[in-house]
């Protein structure tokens, strides 16, 4: 089993867990990647680019490996199940001046409370990490359905004050979202983190928009619900 470890992140101690060396060699996932062509582009206003099914083998493998230690990091009560998962190959191609609204700022994947997601970095180079971050007017950083309307208020009242967010990808602290921990992009290294923690990619769009799986910031990421 790959070695791990847990970094509490922000006020509410959210574990992250990373991988820097996960067993499934990022090169060989690479290389098993579609061509270009096969990648299509995600739902509008979702992810910023494009995406290809992962195979499900790689699935598999990482789910018998993570979950035994998910259990374990984030206290699974014995009657908690898996209940579903998907995965994709994930590649950031959306200019700045075409993002939507939502995809300028931190987002969470669901407001559910057993939901996590997987990233795999699997290109070389230099490439943007993952940010996590605290909604400044109400001090949340994770977004169960509880916290959601209140969040959702607190951001509508700021777009109203001060405007859209620019058209660009968020990368650091500014008046709405506090950046509290990031993690550097590297090859082979993986992250484990709840979907309803604020996070984003931090992308570097000279380097990373870039719709080429062989030169590109090519991501696996995989969604498991738990009930």
């Amino acid at each position: 089993m790959s070695d791990y470890s847990v970094t509490y992140v922000g006020r509410e101690k959210t574990p992250v867990i990373v991988f820097d060396d996960f067993f499934w060699s990022a090169d060989e996932l690479k290389q098993v990647a579609p061509e270009e062509k096969a990648f299509a582009a995600a739902p509008a206003g979702g992810y910023p680019g494009v995406r290809a099914p992962l195979p499900p083998l790689y699935i598999k493998s990482v789910l018998e490996t993570l979950e035994p230690i998910m259990r374990n990091v984030y206290g699974f009560s014995p009657g908690i199940s898996e209940s579903g998962h998907y995965g994709l190959y994930s590649l950031v191609s959306t200019p700045e001046r075409y993002l939507s609204k939502l995809q300028r700022v931190p987002h969470f994947d669901t407001k559910l409370d057993h939901y996590y997601a997987v990233l795999h970095y699997l290109s070389d180079g230099e490439h943007g990490g993952t940010g996590f971050f605290r909604h400044i007017p109400t001090g949340f950083e994770r977004i169960n359905a509880s916290r959601y309307p209140l969040f959702v208020e607190a951001a509508k009242r700021h777009m109203d004050q001060f405007g859209v967010p620019e058209s660009k990808y968020v990368k650091e602290t500014n008046d709405h979202f506090e950046l509290i921990h990031s993690i550097p992009y590297k090859q082979g290294r993986m992250l484990l983190y709840p979907g309803n923690l604020l996070h984003s990619g931090l992308i570097n769009p000279s380097a990373d928009i870039n719709s080429d799986p062989t030169s590109g910031r090519l991501t696996a990421n995989i969604f498991i619900n738990f009930q």
